[in-house]
């Protein structure tokens, strides 16, 4: 059965971060894809103007979107600024989501380390999805939960295969230029996130995801 994937996200490189191959494995298998982007991610470069950043961002975004194959909607929020337009924002969601009528929302989880990332959580969560929608939380960045340190939080999970889709989220992440940084730094991280995940779930590498509806 054909599904409707929503992806709901701060800034256009979290998706890949968080679910690149997740979403590769839904493509493959035909299902829709449409993605939520907050912010263009304009003050990620404080070196540069932010107008500047904001086009380079831009078009990293449309060749991530381009080799996934979906549809994306940039809101075109200011960074720092989601809780202040928290009325406007819920106004728009509501409206896709009544169009697009997902069978999967995926964002961020209320315990990322980025403030602009919980945001978005409580965004979404504020709002009245249908009982028949699954709703899925991911971590862009939150080493204490991947270890499972502390034991925060024992919610159900998602485990989702993406053996052979992990080599096309590292071709998707490494089109962001701009953050190339940022990312670099975090691909050892990713590799060993992601085959733990797989030893959890018998394969090579995984990708998990908290359950909330």
């Amino acid at each position: 059965m054909k599904e409707n994937i929503l992806v709901i996200c701060s800034h256009s490189d979290d998706e890949f971060v968080a679910l690149g191959g997740t979403l590769f494995k839904y493509a493959k298998d035909n299902h829709n894809i449409l993605t939520i982007i907050f912010s263009h991610g304009e003050k990620s470069l404080p070196h540069l103007q932010e107008e500047i950043v904001k086009q380079e961002r831009i078009k990293e975004t449309e060749k991530a979107t381009k080799l996934l194959k979906r549809t994306t909607i940039f809101l075109d929020i200011p960074e720092n600024q989601f809780s202040k337009n928290k009325s406007k924002i819920k106004t728009q969601l509501r409206k896709i989501i009544e169009e697009f009528k997902p069978t999967k929302i995926f964002t961020h989880s209320k315990t990322d380390v980025h403030k602009d990332h919980r945001d978005v959580n409580d965004i979404v969560l504020s709002l009245k999805i249908k009982e028949k929608t699954h709703l899925y939380t991911f971590d862009v960045w939150n080493p204490m939960k991947v270890l499972n340190i502390f034991k925060i939080e024992d919610l159900p999970k998602l485990y989702v295969d993406t053996t052979k889709t992990h080599s096309l989220k590292i071709k998707a992440l490494n089109l962001f230029e701009s953050q190339k940084p940022y990312i670099t730094s975090l691909l050892p991280f990713l590799h060993i996130q992601e085959r733990l995940n797989g030893m959890k779930n018998d394969c090579k590498y995984a990708e998990v995801f908290d359950k909330i509806k």
